[in-house]
């Protein structure tokens, strides 16, 4: 606390000093509380849709051995803590501001929202920094479709009636809300095994990179993406996509250098990493 107290002081005598020390002190109430993680079991599940584009077919059923996956997507005030400890604004991990969700100011604005602008290499970062890693597109996909095969992680149908609601997802479609909302704010659109905003929100980086014929080549168990590409694989959909992009097993290739209003992430543990 002495370093960060330290670092608050001498930042009062930059531009606008007062508000830069107010968010070094953040982390401490922002960032006390980590993303529960949820347990995928070992088993098979079936990847891919015939509906969902040649690259995703053909349908295949996957062996995956067990792993954890973050309940909700990283949000502003997780990723806050890392940006910090990589060196704040000098930091090539860094947050693109957008209109509405201006770093750092979004981690009080917004700070359960989550993260936007970030990169796949600062993903990747805060991932080896948080203690796992971006999930591969198989482990993606099961943990929204289940061991079934859902077309969407709360069933076969978008707008299905579940205790009372339609509405599961944060998209263009139903909401037009132009823009993300706090993570786990539809908890009728969890998946089988329990995971939020799997469709929606925002589009999430997986490790993998993108290959149009991947699901043709994908080994049977624990498949990891192509060994190179030019993309890497976001899966889920977005606040600005209608429902039909949301579905768990469209994919699409983005290059690894963007930070767009409309792409964050989770992460992945083992099981042997995870208490």
């Amino acid at each position: 606390m002495h370093n960060r107290l330290s670092s608050a002081t001498s930042s009062c005598n930059r531009p606008g000093g007062f508000l830069w020390a107010f968010f070094l002190l953040l982390p401490s109430f922002l960032c006390s509380k980590e993303s529960p993680m949820i347990e995928i079991p070992a088993g098979t599940f079936i990847m891919g849709h015939p509906s969902c584009g040649n690259d995703a077919t053909p349908v295949r059923r996957i062996h995956l051995d067990t792993f954890f996956i973050s309940k909700y997507e990283i949000t502003n005030a997780e990723y806050y803590a890392f940006w910090i400890s990589a060196g704040q604004q000098s930091s090539q991990h860094t947050p693109i501001s957008y209109p509405k969700a201006i770093w750092p100011q979004a981690t009080i604005n917004k700070p359960n929202h989550p993260v936007i602008g970030i990169s796949w290499y600062s993903a990747n970062a805060y991932a080896g920094w948080a203690g796992g890693r971006l999930p591969t597109e198989a482990e993606w996909e099961k943990a929204a479709r289940g061991k079934h095969g859902l077309i969407w992680p709360w069933g076969d149908q978008f707008n299905l009636l579940i205790q009372g609601i339609e509405t599961h997802a944060n998209v263009w479609q139903d909401n037009r809300i132009n823009g993300t909302t706090t993570v786990g704010k539809y908890p009728t659109g969890d998946s089988p095994y329990g995971v939020s905003d799997l469709a929606g929100n925002v589009w999430e980086w997986t490790a993998d990179w993108y290959g149009e014929q991947y699901y043709h080549q994908a080994k049977g168990k624990n498949p990891t993406g192509p060994s190179i590409g030019s993309w890497r694989t976001v899966r889920g959909g977005a606040w600005l996509n209608k429902a039909d992009a949301a579905r768990s097993s469209i994919r699409l290739g983005q290059h690894p250098s963007i930070g767009a209003s409309f792409i964050g992430f989770r992460l992945v543990k083992q099981a042997i990493n995870v208490q």
